[in-house]
């Protein structure tokens, strides 16, 4: 539950966000975000405290994703260069044990 203390009307309203990350291949990854703004007290700007939140979330949930995807592209990279240090190395280990032959 987020609670902000320096937005107008904070005291009238909190934001609870669930975020749930599954994966059932352990290579496929989902993510459900849920939010749900909740009003203590009646307040007149209630549409506009909705419609910034939701927006707010949105932008949030996009600049998470782009780092997220980056986090990945770097991940391969970083495997599939260790996966060519290891094949050179059985290919030079290969080679030593022919020149001994």
């Amino acid at each position: 539950i987020t609670s902000m203390q320096d937005v107008p009307f904070s005291d009238c309203f909190n934001v609870q966000e669930q975020w749930v990350i599954t994966s059932n291949n352990g290579v496929d990854i989902r993510l459900k975000v849920t939010a749900q703004i909740n009003f203590s007290k009646s307040c007149t700007f209630e549409y506009q405290i909705r419609s910034k939140t939701i927006s707010t979330l949105q932008e949030n949930l996009d600049a998470w994703h782009n780092v997220a995807q980056r986090a990945v592209r770097i991940s391969q990279r970083q495997r599939q260069r260790q996966r060519q240090k290891e094949e050179q190395a059985r290919q030079q280990k290969l080679l030593g044990s022919m020149e001994c032959v």
